[in-house]
């Protein structure tokens, strides 16, 4: 074998065992799980401050569907839409329950407010479905399912509302 040969096959070599020694050393290290990572417990973790924030920016205006934060957090991540949308809906059709046609359960507005639900869980359910799965609202994002609930030939300014709600109510507590 030529010595440029035998000098190429070394160079190939030292290129190969250099890539090998780099892969292994970038190889993920095998974590110690016997050692806690913080001070936190797992509960305080997994606290979800979004159903509390609903329900503070309710009591503060003294909105009747206050405590309902938690079914709207879980129906909204059940149906995959914003967490504040309904509630914010709310507060601009009806100030949070203030103004909704007596036994309706329905603050939302829903169907010109002519809607009527057995209870306030049973109005953010068929809702949240609705927005995922109806006919209209299916695919749409939050602005556009704001543009067809309320369309811009009755109120062009009703997503941008709504909208400033959410805001505030993510604000809450802050």
């Amino acid at each position: 074998m030529s010595r440029d040969k035998k000098s190429c096959i070394e160079a190939v070599i030292l290129c190969l065992l250099a890539v090998l020694i780099v892969a292994i050393y970038n190889m993920p290290k095998k974590k110690n799980h016997s050692q806690p990572k913080s001070n936190f417990t797992i509960e305080e973790k997994l606290v979800d401050n979004r159903p509390q924030a609903i329900n503070d920016y309710f009591q503060e205006r003294s909105m009747p569907i206050v405590g309902s934060g938690e079914k709207f957090v879980k129906e909204a991540d059940e149906h995959g839409i914003d967490w504040r949308l309904l509630a914010a809906i709310a507060v601009r059709e009806s100030s949070g329950g203030k103004r909704m046609p007596a036994g309706s359960n329905n603050p939302f507005g829903w169907n010109s407010g002519d809607y009527y639900f057995e209870s306030l869980d049973e109005a953010i359910a068929y809702i949240s479905d609705k927005f995922e799965n109806g006919k209209y609202y299916t695919g749409k994002d939050t602005f556009d399912i704001l543009a067809t609930y309320n369309p811009p030939t009755v109120n062009k300014n009703y997503p941008a509302e709504v909208i400033a709600i959410m805001d505030k109510i993510s604000n809450q507590g802050q």
